[in-house]
Parts: structure tokens; C-alpha cells; sequence
């Protein structure tokens, strides 16, 4: 009979040893999957934003530039109460705010709501489960930190495979059903039918129940292998267990770093390099469906189009962590980015489901890098 143990400084299939590490690496990829069902299926919602609320594209894109600009105001923010509090602590604050911001969002009528709740407060959560969480998960490994990162990563492309049947079926469902209808009008306070119903639903439905999963994910989560008791992944037997993130030398530790990095172009160019280059695809990446739906295709076909990406994307975001090890950053980071920009060129002839889809694969492989 095969024999589980299940204690973390143990872990343990059979005769198998696993390293907590990478029950961590699952465990964060959950938390990304938990709070990212709206954000990565946006694409799907925005025209039918458009069609329910009347707005413009302008006005929802507006949302979301709000929310990318305050994920990076607030990304210092997060990454301090991190390293004050603790990583565990921090999860759970962010699992209060991510579930607040989308029940709240559920429950919009005027554009200035989805600025204040999806823009704004949804982007302090996000904050948190982008900065600690990441830096959280590099504490685990010596060895295979390319592996790790590779899956984290990959994480948020299965996202939109995950997320954007799920979103279609509430919509439906709680549009269509009058049971749905009733207790949609009970959690948002706003007498709503037909897809304006459904739409309200995708937020909270989602946000109640990623809130759930995400306090469930914390349960099994730990800032760092020392916290139980374990060396990072890779160490050798001789290093000794202590706390990194503990105590007034870590303190001292942290800002010495932090004084040494800020005066450094290369911080400042990664700084920069990430801002345009998420600026960049991320516009794309909400209004590819609306893109592909006034150039005559389906919402189905459209919608397909945008789960292709994302389908390339998965595989990329595991690949080039793990290629970055192997064959240097730079390069890798080169090839990508010229992937994010060249197939843009398709945009402009692309009329028939071919051209989106070959455009789809190719921006899917610079995307997920």
C-alpha cells in the first residue's frame, strides 16, 4: 500500500522525499489562479461591457489603465508589508481586499465604480500576489529556481483556459436562469436581468469564491524554508537553518540592498522595461476579442482566438524562465519582446479567422515571455 506523509519537513510519497519547495511553487500558482479569473478573461467581458452599461472602450480602458498604474504604485506598498509582516499575513490581507474589490465591483452603475473598485482597490490585492508572492517563492530554491519560476509563470496562462468557460457559463447561467437572476439581485443590491445580470455575477461569483480558495492556499503556504524547519531546495546538508526575513539583520540586510540596487541603472532599466512592456501587450490583450468581433468574426471564433494566445503563452511562460538559465536573460528577453511587436503588424490586414489565429500563436510566444 503506498505511504503518504503529508508533514511538511517530511513530505514524502512512498519512498519518494519531496522538498516543501515545490508544494510552494503549487501553492502560489493556486493563489495566482485564484485571484486572477476576471483579470484573465477581461478580454471576453469588455465588449459585453460595452453592450450592457453603454459605455465606450475608452471608458473601460481607462479602468484598466488605472488598475495597471496602481498595481505599480502599490507594488512597493505590498512588497513592504511583505518583508514587515510576513508573506502569510500579507495573503490574507489580500484575500479580504481581492474579495471586497469584486463583490463591490458586482454592484456598479456608474463608470466611476469600476475605476475606484477594479481599478483601483483590485489592484492593491493584485499587488500582493504579484511582488511577495513571487519573491516568496525564490526563498525556496538553490537549484531548479528556473523550473519553479517556469511554473508559477505558466500558471497565468492556464488562467484563461481555466477562466474563460468558467466566466461564459456564469454569465449564461445567471443571466438566464431565474433562481441565478434572484440571487444575484440578493449579493448586489441592483435589480439586474439578461446578460447585465450575468455580467455582475462573473464578478462576484468569482470573487467570493477565489477569497475562499485563496485563505485555503495560505494554510499551506510559509514565508520560507526556515519557518519549518528546511534548507531551500538545492543546499547542501552543511548550510545552516536560519530565518532570511527575521530579525534586525534581515532588516538591515533588506535596506542596505535596497540603497545599493536604486543607484544602479540596471534596477531602473528592469524597472522600465517591465512597465512598457506590460503597458504595451496589455492593451492589446483587453480589446483583442473586441478587435477580432468588429472585423466580422464570431464571439465564438473571437473567443477563441484570445484562448489560442493564451494556450502559446502557458508553454512560453514555463519555457523561458527556463531557457533564461540556460542560454542568459538578454537574449531570451530580446527574442520576446521582438515577438510582442512584430506580429502586430498582422492587426492591420487580419479580416478572417487565419490571420487572428496565425497572429494569436505568434504573439502568444513573445506574450508569455
Amino acid at each position: 500500500m503506498l505511504k503518504l506523509d503529508l508533514h511538511p519537513d517530511r513530505l514524502a510519497v512512498g519512498n519518494v522525499g519531496i522538498h516543501y519547495g515545490w508544494v510552494i511553487v503549487f501553492v502560489a500558482a493556486g493563489m495566482r489562479l485564484s485571484a486572477s479569473a476576471v483579470r484573465s478573461s477581461f478580454s471576453i467581458l469588455e465588449p459585453r461591457l460595452v453592450e450592457s452599461f453603454g459605455w465606450s472602450h475608452f471608458t473601460i480602458g481607462v479602468g484598466l489603465a488605472l488598475q495597471w498604474a496602481f498595481g505599480g504604485i502599490f507594488g512597493p506598498v505590498a512588497g513592504w508589508l511583505g518583508d514587515r509582516y510576513g508573506v502569510r499575513r500579507t495573503m490574507l490581507l489580500g484575500a479580504l481586499v481581492f474579495t471586497v474589490a469584486m463583490v463591490m465591483t458586482s454592484r456598479m452603475t456608474e463608470f466611476w465604480q469600476l475605476y475606484l473598485y477594479y481599478g483601483v482597490l483590485l489592484s492593491f490585492a493584485m499587488a500582493i500576489f504579484q511582488v511577495p508572492l513571487t519573491a516568496a517563492v525564490t526563498m525556496w530554491f538553490q537549484r531548479n529556481l528556473g523550473l519553479g519560476m517556469g511554473i508559477l509563470q505558466s500558471s497565468q496562462g492556464v488562467g484563461p483556459l481555466l477562466f474563460v468557460p468558467l466566466v461564459l457559463f456564469i454569465i449564461s447561467w445567471f443571466g438566464d436562469s431565474e433562481s441565478g437572476m434572484r440571487v444575484g439581485q440578493w449579493v448586489t443590491g441592483v435589480q439586474a436581468e439578461g446578460q447585465d445580470a450575468g455580467l455582475r455575477a462573473a464578478f462576484w461569483v468569482t470573487g467570493i469564491a477565489g477569497g475562499l480558495a485563496l485563505v485555503v492556499f495560505v494554510k499551506f503556504f510559509y514565508d520560507e524554508p526556515a519557518q519549518i524547519g528546511l534548507r531551500p531546495y538545492g543546499a547542501t546538508g552543511d548550510e545552516p537553518i536560519r530565518r532570511v526575513h527575521q530579525g534586525d539583520t534581515a532588516q538591515i540586510r533588506t535596506k542596505v540592498f535596497l540603497n545599493q540596487a536604486k543607484h544602479t541603472s540596471a534596477f531602473w532599466n528592469l524597472m522600465g522595461i517591465h512597465f512598457w512592456g506590460c503597458a504595451g501587450h496589455a492593451i492589446l490583450v483587453v480589446f483583442l476579442v473586441a478587435i477580432a468581433e468588429e472585423r466580422g468574426l464570431s464571439k465564438g471564433a473571437a473567443a477563441g482566438v484570445f484562448v489560442v494566445m493564451s494556450v502559446v503563452s502557458t508553454l512560453t511562460r514555463f519555457g523561458v524562465p527556463i531557457a533564461a538559465d540556460k542560454f542568459g536573460s538578454k537574449g531570451v528577453m530580446a527574442v520576446c519582446f521582438f515577438l510582442q511587436c512584430a506580429p502586430l503588424i498582422l492587426l492591420f490586414f487580419a479580416h478572417d479567422i487565419w490571420t487572428f489565429y496565425a497572429f494569436a500563436v505568434l504573439f502568444g510566444i513573445g506574450f508569455g515571455g
